[in-house]
């Protein structure tokens, strides 16, 4: 049978559809039956077997998928190809076509020649498959005399074909050859992980029953990319169980369908830019109030804005500069969360807390056994950073020999955990952050002009809150509604406001806040020229709280105001508080401090 007098039903509820198939397939001699009723269509297949079915998936009646489970669970038609069509392009609805039984998958619109090829292709192995489950049955003579003629057919098939037995390929034909571009004296022999990079190879394998006709009949589909003669291409795969010299083995099929992924991930890549401009276009604006968890609309943080779209569209290293308070963590995130790693980690890291003696371990990680007390495997920051953003906060506070570590691995793009032989790759992306002038830590012998140069590629001034005034009322605004859930207080008398608009903010935006919080509580402004309320002199005793309380009360704040100064260090902390670490753990629990 020749592919022209081929019988192919098309199965369409839509008239126009029917009519175009109808145009394409007629014009090169395929006897054609058009149906547009799902049950009509399994009566007439009952009646008359077709060689090929094109089956539309959305119809009134029943769904193709339906369709095709039924033909699939009957003898008597479950080895028809069928090739869904539909207008669904989601991988799920590709999925849900392969699992019901579809060899093939065309998407609408189609050209004509992407059915035609697909058509030829998919009745060449279904008469493959019909003439080897012929040859292997027979166990004849007429197997040696027929192997001559399926050989000879399928070579001239446009698709590789191989066949798998025992776990090795045992059979491939001349076009897998040259698709895989490995001879075939080393080919035969290779298992699927070596044929298949980098696929799940769990449904790879014969069924426990190949020669039941409705087991062989199930294709399944998979992907594979391989690099033949140097250059990187994709497949498409089916495999079956089929029976091969008297045991199970699986017929492989693929085709390079290199174009068709490109175009595929050349459209994901321009779905990820389109949204990362969405992000963008919805903070260009100059008149913006936010960015991101950002606040301020003066001049100051609009071009901070700037430098912050400019940085996240690299992958360069970043140094954000600016005094204590004033939000240089949420720019980092903000970064981060814009730039194309934003799918993988935000590692912060307060630098001014790492122990040059356990630098090594907390940045590289370590292995079992690389030292005492190591009882297993611990990933440092790299690990948890890997292909996202390690986010060095108060940089300058790392000595000489850490910025060498840090350094080498930031140049070599690889660093080795303690314990272990071998490197890994450092995929991260540096931001930095600091209060200081690196320019003059350079200049003292405090920093390595080495290491200055490497992480500030991009530098980012973040103004002090006194720079900004403009933005106080924004800012008020929002740590209003930030407590309004804890205080029945919205707004401030305009008294208040001028006090808050006319200081000079020393502690900038983390002094702003907890001023407002203060004030809420307390019902009382204080400042002190450090920026720091002096609320442990100023008390107001209302008859509310004994003395123990307020006692209580102040050894609290001290000691969460100690604990911010020195970014979250318990001994630090405890040095300057002049008590044991252990009595300040004990009254950390005791005042439940986060």
């Amino acid at each position: 049978m020749k592919d022209m007098e081929a019988n192919i039903v098309i199965v369409d509820d839509t008239p126009d559809n029917l009519r175009v198939f109808m145009n394409i397939l007629t014009d090169k001699g395929y006897r054609i039956r058009p149906v547009s009723k799902a049950t009509r269509a399994l009566s007439m297949i009952q009646v008359e077997r077709p060689d090929l079915i094109l089956l539309d998936i959305k119809m009134p009646e029943m769904s193709g998928y339906e369709v095709c489970k039924q033909l699939k669970a009957d003898v008597q038609t479950c080895d028809i190809p069928i090739i869904f069509v539909s207008a669904l392009h989601q991988l799920s609805e590709k999925v849900k076509a392969f699992a019901a039984g579809g060899v093939d998958y065309i998407t609408k619109p189609f050209q004509a020649e992407e059915v035609l090829a697909r058509v030829e292709t998919h009745l060449t192995l279904a008469r493959l498959r019909h003439h080897l489950e012929e040859v292997v049955e027979s166990r004849t003579t007429a197997l040696k005399n027929s192997e001559q003629q399926y050989r000879l057919l399928i070579e001239q098939v446009k698709d590789g074909i191989g066949i798998l037995q025992k776990n090795s390929l045992v059979f491939a034909n001349e076009t897998l050859q040259k698709l895989l571009g490995i001879p075939k004296n080393q080919l035969l022999g290779k298992t699927p992980a070596e044929l298949f990079k980098q696929t799940d190879l769990s449904s790879i394998k014969p069924t426990e029953d190949s020669a039941d006709p409705a087991q062989a009949s199930q294709w399944h589909r998979f992907e594979f990319m391989a690099s033949p003669h140097e250059k990187e291409l994709w497949f498409e795969g089916l495999h079956s169980s089929i029976n091969w010299e008297g045991e199970s083995a699986v017929l492989i099929t693929i085709h390079d369908i290199t174009d068709h992924k490109l175009k595929e991930l050349e459209l994901h890549r321009e779905q990820e830019q389109l949204r990362n401009e969405n992000i963008k276009l919805r903070s260009v604006m100059k008149d913006r109030f936010r960015f991101g968890k950002i606040i301020g609309k003066s001049p100051a943080m609009q071009n901070v804005y700037e430098f912050i779209e400019k940085a996240a569209e690299s992958d360069v290293n970043v140094v954000i500069y600016g005094e204590s308070g004033t939000g240089k963590d949420l720019i980092a995130q903000s970064i981060h969360e814009m730039s194309p790693r934003h799918k993988k980690q935000f590692v912060p890291v307060n630098c001014g807390s790492i122990q040059e003696t356990l630098f090594e371990r907390e940045f590289f990680g370590n292995r079992k056994g690389a030292f005492t007390g190591a009882l297993s495997d611990q990933p440092g920051f790299f690990d948890a950073a890997h292909q996202g953003t390690l986010f060095l906060d108060e940089v300058g506070e790392l000595s000489l020999a850490m910025q060498v570590k840090l350094l080498r691995a930031i140049e070599l793009k690889s660093y080795t955990p303690i314990g272990d032989q071998k490197a890994k790759q450092a995929d991260v992306r540096i931001v930095a952050a600091t209060n200081r002038n690196l320019q003059t830590h350079v200049k003292q012998g405090l920093m390595r002009q080495d290491f200055f140069y490497r992480i500030n590629v991009i530098p980012i001034s973040v103004p002090a809150l006194r720079e900004r005034r403009e933005d106080i009322p924004l800012l008020i605004e929002h740590f209003l509604g930030l407590y309004s859930s804890q205080t029945a207080q919205d707004n401030l008398p305009g008294n208040i406001l001028e006090a808050l608009y006319a200081y000079d903010w020393p502690g900038n935006i983390r002094q702003l806040q907890n001023v407002l919080l203060r004030y809420l509580t307390l019902h009382r402004l204080d400042f002190d020229e450090t920026g720091k309320e002096d609320e442990h002199l100023k008390i107001n005793l209302t008859g509310k709280q004994g003395l123990w309380e307020i006692v209580q009360n102040l050894e609290k704040r001290l000691i969460i105001e100690t604990l911010e100064q020195n970014h979250g260090h318990k001994t630090k902390t405890a040095n300057m508080l002049q008590i044991p670490i252990q009595t300040l753990r004990r009254k950390i629990i005791q005042y439940q401090i986060e």
